[in-house]
């Protein structure tokens, strides 16, 4: 039996909310229809939850919030350090757009705002391969993708 915790980051707003239900709601939905015996445990931010000892932790889910990682909110700086703190331990983590970003940024990558402003929703993306000659396949870095 799976056990799975959401960190909730953010709430939907109330006109969304009353129809879908929480982000810890929605995605407990989704993994009940694949695994009807997971246990899924919920750490709210916005209610003033403490994070739990990542160590202890079987694997972690990470919400969207309407907050990007370069706001400077005070919860995010422990948020990221309980990331680094879970990839250390190998923890399992999923981050859903904010979430996303929070990972990438605790784990050293950049994360800057769009200039094309605040999106949501799907999106087609196209990526490029790299050649055999890319400064990127020939360092020890892991690879990155462009997206045009």
């Amino acid at each position: 039996m799976a056990r799975i915790t959401i960190i909730e980051t953010g709430e939907v707003p109330q006109k969304y909310r009353e129809q879908h239900g929480s982000f810890p709601d929605m995605f407990e939905r989704m993994v009940r229809a694949e695994d009807p015996t997971a246990t899924v445990d919920v750490v709210s931010i916005p209610n003033g939850d403490e994070l739990p000892d990542p160590s202890k932790l079987e694997s972690v889910l990470i919400t969207g919030a309407a907050a990007g990682v370069y706001d400077g909110h005070d919860w995010i700086a422990p948020l990221e350090e309980f990331v680094r703190t879970a990839y250390a331990n190998k923890t399992p983590m999923v981050g859903v757009c904010f979430g996303h970003q929070l990972i990438a940024q605790a784990l050293g990558g950049t994360v800057r705002k769009s200039e094309k402003g605040w999106g949501i929703g799907r999106t087609s993306i196209k990526c490029c391969r790299r050649t055999a000659s890319s400064r990127v396949r020939r360092s020890r870095s892991p690879p990155h993708i462009r997206i045009r």
